[in-house]
């Protein structure tokens, strides 16, 4: 997919999300999606958050079995949460999201930033 592309669908993401729109998944779309295509349209609704103020806190791993079949995915993936996307548990639930939903997640708070081979940003 070419870059151009690629911005554009991570640009569309940030704003139905900024209007509380929900689009068709990509790979409707576009059956050709890779899995690199949808990290780097990621990084893009990434980049557009941030630059809206939002500070990246953390990243996550997902492993969802079931909902990675439906997808076509054979791995684990990765993605990065925000201070926009935390919710502490006293919170209450912002009328500003489409589909609230809660999964379970084991998170570690680190106090350092780990260093080695293998670690990734």
């Amino acid at each position: 997919m070419e870059q151009m592309q690629i911005d554009d669908l991570g640009d569309a993401l940030y704003l139905a999300m900024r209007e509380r729109r929900m689009l068709s998944p990509l790979t409707e779309t576009y059956p050709e999606l890779t899995i690199e295509d949808a990290y780097a349209i990621s990084l893009r609704f990434l980049a557009n958050r941030m630059q809206a103020g939002e500070k990246l806190i953390g990243k996550n791993r997902r492993d969802q079995r079931r909902r990675h079949g439906h997808a076509g995915v054979r791995q684990p993936d990765f993605g990065f949460m925000t201070d926009a996307m935390r919710h502490d548990e006293e919170m209450a639930i912002s009328g500003a999201l489409i589909q609230p939903r809660a999964e379970g997640e084991i998170a570690f708070l680190l106090n350092k930033d780990l260093q080695g081979p293998g670690v990734t940003q």
